[in-house]
Protein backbone atom coordinates (compact mmCIF):
# COMPACT_ATOMS: atom_id res chain seq x y z
CA UNK A 1 0.00 0.00 0.00
CA UNK A 2 1.38 3.59 -1.18
CA UNK A 3 1.43 5.93 1.56
CA UNK A 4 -0.68 8.45 -0.36
CA UNK A 5 -3.58 6.09 -0.13
CA UNK A 6 -2.95 5.38 3.25
CA UNK A 7 -3.19 9.12 4.35
CA UNK A 8 -6.65 9.35 2.15
CA UNK A 9 -8.24 7.16 3.26
CA UNK A 10 -7.68 8.06 7.05
CA UNK A 11 -8.44 11.20 6.10
CA UNK A 12 -11.59 10.54 4.41
CA UNK A 13 -12.75 8.32 7.80
CA UNK A 14 -11.12 10.84 10.44
CA UNK A 15 -12.42 13.92 9.10
CA UNK A 16 -15.40 13.54 6.62
CA UNK A 17 -16.26 10.40 8.34
CA UNK A 18 -17.20 8.88 5.48
CA UNK A 19 -17.94 4.71 6.02
CA UNK A 20 -15.84 1.93 4.83
CA UNK A 21 -17.66 1.39 1.20
CA UNK A 22 -17.65 4.84 0.36
CA UNK A 23 -14.15 5.44 0.77
CA UNK A 24 -13.86 2.35 -1.16
CA UNK A 25 -16.00 3.68 -3.91
CA UNK A 26 -14.72 6.97 -4.25
CA UNK A 27 -11.05 5.52 -4.30
CA UNK A 28 -11.53 2.57 -6.56
CA UNK A 29 -9.92 0.27 -4.21
CA UNK A 30 -11.52 -2.82 -1.91
CA UNK A 31 -13.27 -2.71 1.29
CA UNK A 32 -10.32 -4.77 2.56
CA UNK A 33 -8.10 -2.25 1.47
CA UNK A 34 -9.52 0.29 3.62
CA UNK A 35 -9.72 -1.82 6.07
CA UNK A 36 -6.32 -2.42 6.25
CA UNK A 37 -5.38 1.32 6.08
CA UNK A 38 -7.43 2.02 9.59
CA UNK A 39 -5.87 -0.41 11.23
CA UNK A 40 -2.21 1.09 10.26
CA UNK A 41 -1.43 3.46 13.06
CA UNK A 42 1.76 4.52 11.14
CA UNK A 43 2.73 4.85 7.54
CA UNK A 44 3.19 1.97 5.96
CA UNK A 45 7.01 0.88 5.02
CA UNK A 46 8.54 2.25 1.88
CA UNK A 47 8.36 0.44 -1.66
CA UNK A 48 11.98 0.30 -1.78
CA UNK A 49 11.93 -1.47 1.51
CA UNK A 50 9.28 -4.06 0.29
CA UNK A 51 11.07 -4.64 -2.93
CA UNK A 52 14.34 -5.78 -0.96
CA UNK A 53 12.70 -8.16 0.79
CA UNK A 54 13.09 -10.15 -2.31
CA UNK A 55 16.26 -10.56 -2.05
CA UNK A 56 16.41 -11.58 1.19
CA UNK A 57 17.22 -15.52 0.43
CA UNK A 58 19.95 -14.50 -1.59
CA UNK A 59 21.29 -12.23 0.99
CA UNK A 60 24.32 -15.09 2.25
CA UNK A 61 25.25 -16.11 -1.10
CA UNK A 62 25.67 -12.12 -2.07
CA UNK A 63 27.42 -11.24 1.18
CA UNK A 64 30.00 -14.67 0.39
CA UNK A 65 30.14 -13.27 -3.44
CA UNK A 66 31.28 -9.94 -2.35
CA UNK A 67 33.88 -11.22 0.28
CA UNK A 68 35.51 -13.09 -2.42
CA UNK A 69 34.88 -10.44 -5.46
CA UNK A 70 34.94 -6.69 -4.24
CA UNK A 71 34.23 -5.26 -7.00
CA UNK A 72 31.94 -7.88 -8.57
CA UNK A 73 29.25 -6.14 -10.79
CA UNK A 74 25.19 -6.09 -9.99
CA UNK A 75 24.91 -8.15 -13.90
CA UNK A 76 27.46 -10.75 -12.71
CA UNK A 77 26.00 -11.24 -9.41
CA UNK A 78 22.50 -11.46 -10.68
CA UNK A 79 24.03 -14.08 -12.69
CA UNK A 80 25.22 -16.17 -10.30
CA UNK A 81 22.12 -15.89 -7.81
CA UNK A 82 19.70 -16.39 -10.71
CA UNK A 83 21.30 -20.37 -11.27
CA UNK A 84 19.02 -23.02 -10.94
CA UNK A 85 15.28 -23.33 -10.17
CA UNK A 86 14.96 -21.33 -6.76
CA UNK A 87 17.36 -18.54 -8.53
CA UNK A 88 16.63 -14.83 -8.20
CA UNK A 89 13.63 -13.43 -10.38
CA UNK A 90 13.92 -10.05 -9.95
CA UNK A 91 15.42 -7.04 -11.40
CA UNK A 92 18.89 -6.04 -11.88
CA UNK A 93 17.05 -2.27 -10.22
CA UNK A 94 16.82 -3.96 -7.25
CA UNK A 95 19.79 -5.54 -7.05
CA UNK A 96 21.56 -2.32 -7.61
CA UNK A 97 19.90 -0.36 -4.96
CA UNK A 98 20.57 -2.95 -2.32
CA UNK A 99 23.94 -3.00 -3.74
CA UNK A 100 24.66 0.61 -3.49
CA UNK A 101 23.80 0.30 0.30
CA UNK A 102 26.03 -2.81 1.20
CA UNK A 103 29.08 -1.25 -0.64
CA UNK A 104 29.53 2.34 -0.98
CA UNK A 105 30.51 3.61 -4.34
CA UNK A 106 34.40 4.04 -4.29
CA UNK A 107 36.82 5.00 -7.19
CA UNK A 108 38.00 8.33 -8.97
CA UNK A 109 35.62 11.08 -10.30
CA UNK A 110 36.25 11.47 -13.81
CA UNK A 111 36.26 14.47 -15.77
CA UNK A 112 33.40 13.80 -18.56
CA UNK A 113 34.50 14.94 -22.15
CA UNK A 114 32.23 14.82 -24.96
CA UNK A 115 33.47 13.61 -28.68
CA UNK A 116 32.10 13.31 -32.08
CA UNK A 117 31.57 10.11 -34.01
CA UNK A 118 34.72 9.17 -35.70
CA UNK A 119 36.75 11.56 -33.73
CA UNK A 120 38.88 9.33 -31.23
CA UNK A 121 39.49 6.05 -29.91
CA UNK A 122 41.33 5.45 -26.74
CA UNK A 123 43.61 2.41 -26.10
CA UNK A 124 45.08 0.92 -22.41
CA UNK A 125 46.22 -2.46 -21.32
CA UNK A 126 44.76 -4.16 -18.02
CA UNK A 127 46.67 -6.91 -15.97
CA UNK A 128 44.39 -10.26 -15.42
CA UNK A 129 46.35 -12.38 -13.18
CA UNK A 130 48.14 -15.32 -14.39
CA UNK A 131 47.37 -18.94 -16.24
CA UNK A 132 49.24 -21.45 -16.52
CA UNK A 133 50.62 -22.61 -19.98
CA UNK A 134 52.35 -25.97 -19.96
CA UNK A 135 55.07 -26.11 -17.27
CA UNK A 136 55.17 -22.05 -17.32
CA UNK A 137 52.98 -19.65 -15.97
CA UNK A 138 52.54 -16.43 -17.50
CA UNK A 139 50.72 -12.89 -16.70
CA UNK A 140 47.84 -12.47 -18.98
CA UNK A 141 47.03 -8.81 -20.00
CA UNK A 142 44.04 -7.66 -22.05
CA UNK A 143 44.31 -4.97 -24.61
CA UNK A 144 41.09 -2.74 -24.81
CA UNK A 145 40.28 -0.08 -27.65
CA UNK A 146 37.22 2.21 -27.11
CA UNK A 147 35.62 4.48 -29.58
CA UNK A 148 35.10 7.20 -27.62
CA UNK A 149 31.61 7.95 -29.37
CA UNK A 150 29.83 4.99 -29.69
CA UNK A 151 31.84 3.28 -26.84
CA UNK A 152 32.34 0.08 -29.25
CA UNK A 153 34.24 -1.69 -27.61
CA UNK A 154 37.41 -4.49 -28.49
CA UNK A 155 39.28 -6.37 -26.38
CA UNK A 156 42.36 -8.91 -26.82
CA UNK A 157 43.67 -11.14 -24.72
CA UNK A 158 48.09 -12.06 -24.40
CA UNK A 159 50.07 -13.12 -22.34
CA UNK A 160 52.94 -10.09 -22.50
CA UNK A 161 52.48 -6.72 -23.71
CA UNK A 162 55.41 -6.01 -25.85
CA UNK A 163 55.59 -4.28 -28.65
CA UNK A 164 54.13 -6.26 -31.08
CA UNK A 165 51.54 -7.63 -29.15
CA UNK A 166 50.46 -3.91 -28.66
CA UNK A 167 50.11 -2.71 -32.73
CA UNK A 168 48.88 -6.24 -33.38
CA UNK A 169 46.18 -5.70 -31.19
CA UNK A 170 45.72 -2.05 -32.89
CA UNK A 171 45.19 -3.13 -36.15
CA UNK A 172 43.12 -6.06 -35.12
CA UNK A 173 40.80 -3.01 -32.90
CA UNK A 174 40.53 -1.06 -36.41
CA UNK A 175 40.25 -4.38 -38.54
CA UNK A 176 37.15 -5.33 -35.78
CA UNK A 177 35.50 -1.08 -36.34
CA UNK A 178 36.17 -1.17 -40.17
CA UNK A 179 37.62 1.79 -40.02
CA UNK A 180 40.09 4.34 -38.02
CA UNK A 181 38.95 7.48 -36.54
CA UNK A 182 41.02 10.62 -36.44
CA UNK A 183 42.95 10.81 -32.99
CA UNK A 184 44.36 7.80 -31.07
CA UNK A 185 44.57 8.36 -27.04
CA UNK A 186 47.10 6.43 -25.10
CA UNK A 187 48.73 6.29 -21.85
CA UNK A 188 52.69 6.92 -21.71
CA UNK A 189 52.56 3.19 -23.14
CA UNK A 190 56.49 2.44 -24.08
CA UNK A 191 55.37 0.59 -27.12
CA UNK A 192 54.46 4.61 -28.29
CA UNK A 193 56.82 6.85 -26.28
CA UNK A 194 59.86 6.64 -25.99
CA UNK A 195 60.38 9.74 -23.61
CA UNK A 196 58.43 12.59 -22.21
CA UNK A 197 54.67 12.51 -21.38
CA UNK A 198 51.63 14.66 -22.88
CA UNK A 199 52.48 17.41 -25.54
CA UNK A 200 56.32 17.26 -25.09
CA UNK A 201 55.94 13.43 -25.50
CA UNK A 202 58.94 11.72 -28.17
CA UNK A 203 57.07 9.06 -30.12
CA UNK A 204 58.41 5.98 -31.35
CA UNK A 205 59.41 5.65 -34.98
CA UNK A 206 57.41 1.92 -35.88
CA UNK A 207 54.36 3.75 -33.55
CA UNK A 208 54.39 6.99 -35.80
CA UNK A 209 55.25 4.46 -39.17
CA UNK A 210 51.81 2.78 -37.80
CA UNK A 211 49.01 6.06 -37.12
CA UNK A 212 50.16 7.60 -40.38
CA UNK A 213 49.62 4.26 -42.26
CA UNK A 214 45.84 4.60 -40.89
CA UNK A 215 45.72 8.23 -40.59
CA UNK A 216 45.88 8.96 -37.20
CA UNK A 217 46.89 11.54 -34.87
CA UNK A 218 48.48 9.62 -32.16
CA UNK A 219 47.41 11.87 -29.01
CA UNK A 220 49.92 11.15 -25.09
CA UNK A 221 48.09 11.80 -22.10
CA UNK A 222 49.67 14.13 -19.71
CA UNK A 223 51.38 12.40 -16.64
CA UNK A 224 49.23 11.70 -13.71
CA UNK A 225 46.15 12.55 -15.79
CA UNK A 226 44.26 9.12 -16.60
CA UNK A 227 41.06 11.66 -16.54
CA UNK A 228 41.63 12.44 -20.23
CA UNK A 229 41.30 8.39 -21.53
CA UNK A 230 38.63 7.64 -18.69
CA UNK A 231 36.73 6.15 -22.05
CA UNK A 232 39.24 3.15 -21.53
CA UNK A 233 39.93 3.23 -18.37
CA UNK A 234 36.07 2.60 -17.65
CA UNK A 235 36.53 0.42 -20.38
CA UNK A 236 39.60 -1.77 -18.73
CA UNK A 237 37.20 -1.97 -15.29
CA UNK A 238 34.22 -3.32 -16.98
CA UNK A 239 36.83 -6.20 -18.36
CA UNK A 240 37.45 -6.59 -14.94
CA UNK A 241 34.30 -6.78 -13.29
CA UNK A 242 31.94 -7.66 -15.77
CA UNK A 243 33.76 -9.89 -18.19
CA UNK A 244 35.91 -11.64 -15.64
CA UNK A 245 35.03 -11.56 -12.22
CA UNK A 246 33.84 -14.56 -10.78
CA UNK A 247 35.09 -16.80 -13.44
CA UNK A 248 37.78 -18.21 -11.75
CA UNK A 249 36.91 -21.82 -12.39
CA UNK A 250 35.92 -21.45 -15.98
CA UNK A 251 39.48 -19.68 -17.21
CA UNK A 252 41.69 -22.69 -16.83
CA UNK A 253 43.62 -22.09 -19.81
CA UNK A 254 44.80 -19.44 -22.18
CA UNK A 255 42.42 -20.56 -24.25
CA UNK A 256 39.63 -20.10 -22.29
CA UNK A 257 40.41 -16.17 -22.28
CA UNK A 258 41.01 -16.13 -26.58
CA UNK A 259 37.34 -18.14 -26.07
CA UNK A 260 35.86 -15.57 -23.77
CA UNK A 261 37.06 -12.08 -25.43
CA UNK A 262 35.02 -12.18 -28.75
CA UNK A 263 31.96 -13.70 -27.12
CA UNK A 264 31.92 -11.53 -24.16
CA UNK A 265 32.37 -8.46 -26.72
CA UNK A 266 29.69 -9.10 -28.78
CA UNK A 267 27.44 -10.92 -26.83
CA UNK A 268 27.29 -8.53 -23.41
CA UNK A 269 29.97 -5.22 -24.16
CA UNK A 270 28.59 -4.07 -27.20
CA UNK A 271 24.89 -4.82 -26.59
CA UNK A 272 24.52 -3.41 -23.08
CA UNK A 273 22.65 -0.21 -22.45
CA UNK A 274 25.59 2.05 -21.85
CA UNK A 275 25.22 3.70 -18.46
CA UNK A 276 27.02 7.31 -20.43
CA UNK A 277 25.15 7.16 -23.36
CA UNK A 278 21.66 5.63 -22.77
CA UNK A 279 22.25 3.63 -25.49
CA UNK A 280 23.79 0.34 -27.27
CA UNK A 281 26.91 0.84 -27.95
CA UNK A 282 26.33 -1.24 -31.72
CA UNK A 283 23.00 0.54 -32.26
CA UNK A 284 25.17 4.06 -31.44
CA UNK A 285 28.14 3.18 -33.74
CA UNK A 286 25.63 2.80 -36.88
CA UNK A 287 26.13 6.91 -36.72
CA UNK A 288 29.81 6.41 -36.60
CA UNK A 289 30.13 3.63 -39.18
CA UNK A 290 30.22 5.96 -42.15
CA UNK A 291 32.48 8.30 -40.97
CA UNK A 292 35.37 6.49 -40.17
CA UNK A 293 38.74 6.34 -42.43
CA UNK A 294 38.25 3.36 -44.75
CA UNK A 295 41.08 1.10 -43.83
CA UNK A 296 44.18 0.70 -46.81
CA UNK A 297 44.01 -2.53 -48.87
CA UNK A 298 47.26 -4.39 -48.09
CA UNK A 299 47.50 -4.85 -44.17
CA UNK A 300 49.36 -3.58 -41.97
CA UNK A 301 52.66 -5.92 -41.10
CA UNK A 302 52.48 -6.16 -37.45
CA UNK A 303 55.03 -9.46 -37.08
CA UNK A 304 58.11 -9.13 -34.55
CA UNK A 305 61.13 -8.70 -36.29
CA UNK A 306 64.59 -9.27 -34.91
CA UNK A 307 67.79 -10.15 -35.90
CA UNK A 308 69.77 -13.48 -34.93
CA UNK A 309 72.91 -15.44 -35.20
CA UNK A 310 71.89 -19.71 -35.44
CA UNK A 311 74.30 -21.23 -32.37
CA UNK A 312 76.74 -23.79 -33.40
CA UNK A 313 73.95 -26.15 -31.70
CA UNK A 314 71.52 -24.93 -34.80
CA UNK A 315 69.38 -23.08 -32.33
CA UNK A 316 67.90 -19.42 -32.04
CA UNK A 317 66.81 -18.24 -29.06
CA UNK A 318 62.94 -16.27 -28.75
CA UNK A 319 60.95 -15.23 -26.02
CA UNK A 320 62.67 -17.67 -23.50
CA UNK A 321 62.72 -20.42 -25.60
CA UNK A 322 65.17 -21.90 -28.28
CA UNK A 323 64.25 -23.24 -31.81
CA UNK A 324 66.02 -25.29 -34.05
CA UNK A 325 67.32 -23.83 -37.42
CA UNK A 326 68.80 -25.78 -40.47
CA UNK A 327 72.18 -27.03 -39.84
CA UNK A 328 73.93 -24.91 -42.80
CA UNK A 329 73.09 -21.95 -41.13
CA UNK A 330 74.78 -22.38 -38.52
CA UNK A 331 76.84 -18.96 -37.38
CA UNK A 332 75.17 -17.47 -39.78
CA UNK A 333 72.71 -14.02 -39.26
CA UNK A 334 69.12 -14.48 -39.83
CA UNK A 335 65.84 -13.01 -39.70
CA UNK A 336 62.83 -14.21 -36.96
CA UNK A 337 59.54 -13.00 -37.84
CA UNK A 338 57.09 -13.70 -35.40
CA UNK A 339 53.36 -13.49 -34.94
CA UNK A 340 50.76 -14.63 -32.51
CA UNK A 341 50.89 -18.18 -33.69
CA UNK A 342 53.84 -19.19 -35.87
CA UNK A 343 57.66 -18.08 -35.83
CA UNK A 344 59.22 -17.88 -39.41
CA UNK A 345 63.25 -18.13 -39.98
CA UNK A 346 64.57 -16.18 -42.94
CA UNK A 347 67.78 -15.78 -45.06
CA UNK A 348 68.17 -13.15 -47.22
CA UNK A 349 63.86 -12.69 -47.18
CA UNK A 350 63.84 -16.12 -48.06
CA UNK A 351 61.78 -18.45 -45.20
CA UNK A 352 64.27 -21.46 -44.15
CA UNK A 353 62.16 -22.49 -41.75
CA UNK A 354 58.79 -22.30 -39.74
CA UNK A 355 57.81 -23.48 -35.93
CA UNK A 356 54.71 -22.91 -34.06
CA UNK A 357 54.94 -20.50 -31.38
CA UNK A 358 55.27 -21.69 -27.96
CA UNK A 359 54.29 -19.87 -24.90
CA UNK A 360 55.98 -22.06 -22.60
CA UNK A 361 59.30 -20.82 -21.08
CA UNK A 362 62.99 -22.83 -21.61
CA UNK A 363 61.68 -25.21 -23.90
CA UNK A 364 63.55 -26.34 -26.81
CA UNK A 365 61.76 -27.04 -30.44
CA UNK A 366 63.36 -29.00 -33.00
CA UNK A 367 61.81 -30.43 -36.40
CA UNK A 368 62.17 -33.11 -37.30
CA UNK A 369 64.26 -32.37 -40.77
CA UNK A 370 66.63 -30.69 -38.94
CA UNK A 371 67.58 -33.38 -36.67
CA UNK A 372 67.86 -35.98 -39.40
CA UNK A 373 70.09 -33.34 -41.25
CA UNK A 374 72.29 -32.61 -37.81
CA UNK A 375 72.69 -36.92 -38.02
CA UNK A 376 73.44 -36.58 -42.12
CA UNK A 377 75.95 -34.02 -41.12
CA UNK A 378 77.66 -35.72 -38.18
CA UNK A 379 77.93 -39.29 -39.86
CA UNK A 380 79.80 -37.76 -43.41
CA UNK A 381 82.98 -37.35 -41.51
CA UNK A 382 83.24 -40.71 -40.20
CA UNK A 383 81.81 -41.94 -43.22
CA UNK A 384 84.74 -40.94 -44.87
CA UNK A 385 87.72 -42.11 -42.85
CA UNK A 386 86.28 -45.15 -43.21
CA UNK A 387 86.53 -45.07 -46.85
CA UNK A 388 89.96 -43.66 -47.00
CA UNK A 389 90.80 -46.11 -44.44
CA UNK A 390 89.34 -49.13 -46.77
CA UNK A 391 91.31 -47.45 -49.81
CA UNK A 392 94.44 -47.35 -48.17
Amino acid sequence: MKVALWAEIRRLSEIEKLSARVIARRLHCSRCTVAAALELQQPPSSQAARRARVLDPYVEQIKDLLAKYPDLSAVRIREEIARGPEGYTGSAITLRRYLRKVRPARGRVYQEVHYQPAQAMQVDWGECGRVQVGATTRKVSVFVAVLCYSRLTYIEFTLSQRKAEFYRGLVNALTFFGGSPRNLIFDNLKAAVLNGAGRQACFHPEFLALCGYFCMQPVACAARDPESKGVVEGGVRYVKQNALAGRTNELLRFEDYLALAPTWRDQVANVRLHATTHERPLERFQKERALLRSLPTIPFDTDEVVPAVVSPHARITFDGNRYSAPPPFVRRPITVRANRDELRLLHEGQVVAQHLRSYQRGQLLVLPEHRLAALTLRQRPRQQALTQEFDA
